[in-house]
Formats: C-alpha cells, sequence, structure tokens
C-alpha cells in the first residue's frame, strides 16, 4: 500500500525531531531502512556525520563537517568534482517548500491530537522500545495515526541526535521546533516510524576517523551553477 501524502510528511518531520540532543555525543553507526531502501549513517560527534546513500538513491555520500554540507562522489566522472558543498542549496529549497506548503512543516507540531502511550513494547535491533500511537490533523481537516517506537538507550539517542545534526544543517534546524513539546518526554531515540522508517542494526564501535575526510577540494554548488550559467550567457 502506497503510504498518504500526510503519513509521508509526519514520518519525515518526526524523523527530524525526535533526534532531540539530550547528551554528549558518543561515535558509532547504525543501518536505517527508510522508504524500504537501507541506508548507513556513521558519526564522530553531532557535528561530523556521514549519511551514505542506500543503492537506489545513486552512487556516494553525504558529509556533514566543520557546519558544511558536501556530497561526496569518488567515483565522479572525469570533468566532474568528486566533493561539492551543497548546504546552501538544501536550505534554498527547503525555504521553497516552505512557502508553497504553508508552513506545513513548522506548523505540523500544532496538529498533533495526541500521542498515546499504548503500554506494548517491540524489540527492534535486539533494542526494546516503547510504542506510541501519533494521532495528527492536517491543514483539511483530515485524521490520521501513525506508530512510534521510542527508547531511552543512550546510543540510539546518540544517533538520533547525530541524525538531527545532519538535517539541520541542510535544511534549517528551526524548521520543525514547534514538535520538540509534543514528544513525549525521556524517550527520544527513535527506532520506527510506521512502515516507512526503522533502524536494522546499531554499531556501538568508533568508526575510522578516515571516512570523514574529503577526498579532494570541495566545489561550491552554488558557484559552479552561477559560473556555468554566465558562460551560457556568453554563448
Amino acid at each position: 500500500m502506497t503510504p498518504s501524502p500526510l503519513r509521508t510528511r509526519l514520518a519525515a518531520s518526526l524523523a527530524a525531531l525526535a533526534f532531540t540532543p539530550l547528551a554528549a555525543l558518543a561515535a558509532g553507526s547504525a543501518s536505517v531502512n527508510y522508504g524500504g531502501e537501507s541506508g548507513q549513517i556513521y558519526w564522530q560527534d553531532k557535528g561530523t556525520v556521514r549519511v551514505d546513500m542506500a543503492p537506489a538513491a545513486g552512487e556516494g555520500y553525504a558529509l556533514l563537517k566543520d557546519s558544511k554540507v558536501y556530497m561526496v562522489n569518488p567515483d565522479a566522472p572525469q570533468g566532474m568534482p568528486q566533493v561539492m558543498e551543497v548546504g546552501d542549496m538544501f536550505q534554498l529549497a527547503a525555504g521553497f517548500i516552505n512557502e508553497d506548503d504553508d508552513d506545513l512543516l513548522k506548523d505540523l507540531g500544532e496538529n498533533i491530537q495526541s500521542i498515546r502511550k499504548t503500554g506494548t513494547t517491540e524489540t527492534i535491533a535486539g533494542i526494546r522500545g516503547e510504542v506510541y500511537e501519533v494521532t495528527i490533523q492536517d491543514k483539511n481537516g483530515n485524521i490520521e495515526t501513525e506508530q512510534l517506537v521510542l527508547t531511552d538507550d543512550p546510543a540510539v539517542i546518540e544517533l538520533s541526535e547525530a541524525f538531527l545534526g545532519f538535517t539541520g544543517s541542510m535544511i534549517g534546524a528551526d524548521y520543525m521546533n514547534p514538535l520538540k513539546t509534543a514528544l513525549p518526554k525521556g524517550k527520544h531515540g527513535l527506532l520506527r516510524i510506521g512502515d516507512g522508517m526503522i533502524v536494522e542494526s546499531l554499531d556501538r564501535n568508533t568508526p575510522a576517523a578516515s571516512i570523514f575526510e574529503l577526498p579532494s577540494e570541495p566545489v561550491n554548488f552554488g558557484g559552479m551553477m552561477k559560473q556555468l550559467m554566465e558562460q551560457a550567457t556568453q554563448q
């Protein structure tokens, strides 16, 4: 069954906002399945995060480092950069999305009708979590519910914080702040959102520092596009 747009937006928003910093961040890695595709997340600290793309999304990986987001493709075709700085591009795109969708991401927290603890538990990636049911209402009055599986496991909280740092650097950390107060306190490690996102495995060992190094000097994506447009107008 294809998920509804409301459910998809809820999953994406909760995935980012459930990742709320609660403690000093240690290093680790995790495999996360989102939308049926598995990707790998590595973190050194909340400001140094690598996300390896699922095969369906293409080759390469994204890297948050020194407050900048890079897209890295070590096997880029000849003449194309291996590393592009893209943070500004993502924030610009997020601004357009926010305008076109009536500030949906900012307002979603106000549309949550309830978050209810079901009293059941679920074990995911060997970690026991508590199941919550979230009920929301969209701007058209449609009501939907979704399940969350949350835990206080420190490693899952670290994964969550790492992902928030990565997401916030791309689209702006303040877009979904209203949800922070809506989520249950003390259970901020996210193991599952409905059928759309689930943690498959968690490695508490520190990844090699070398995987967070850029393979070449970065090219600024915005600058590159500006240069290409200038060249096109001169022809």
